[in-house]
């Protein structure tokens, strides 16, 4: 009962065909930050998919938790963070897939707000500014 709205941006090399009928749709440059910005916060559910090209957390968790959004993500890293929620998140698998409706299902769970202050943006520039007040924004164990 949700309506995808997927942009991916793309190059020449890449091979698009078989999913141009999928509801995606394919940019040859990717969207302003506000477009971008704006099509998140009218968005119900996120959804974040790792590649090869970035290791840790995107941008969009932060979204997620900023906005209140519940998303879906290819990303097992959120799991050992502290502000993780299974109502909130969902870690797609290759094995999972039948679960994903259930999680659609389970109500969003709000942060405590010392959560939500410690991974805005406010907290995060003084952390790496060294500036002023701030929480400890830790990595977690890779183990």
């Amino acid at each position: 009962n949700y309506i995808p709205h997927i942009n991916i941006v793309y190059n020449d090399n890449d091979n698009i065909n078989p999913f141009l009928d999928s509801g995606i749709t394919f940019l040859k440059k990717g969207i302003s930050y506000s477009d971008n910005f704006e099509n998140v916060y009218k968005s119900e559910i996120l959804v974040d998919f790792v590649n090869g090209k970035h290791l840790g957390l995107s941008f969009r968790i932060f979204d997620a938790i900023g906005l209140g959004k519940k998303i879906i993500t290819t990303n097992p890293e959120v799991l050992k963070y502290d502000f993780y929620n299974a109502n909130n998140f969902f870690v797609l698998n290759d094995n999972n897939s039948n679960e994903l409706e259930d999680f659609l299902n389970m109500p969003y769970i709000e942060p405590p707000k010392h959560i939500k202050l410690k991974y805005g943006f406010s907290n995060w520039l003084h952390y790496v500014l060294n500036y002023g007040e701030f929480q400890t924004i830790s990595l977690p164990n890779s183990n």
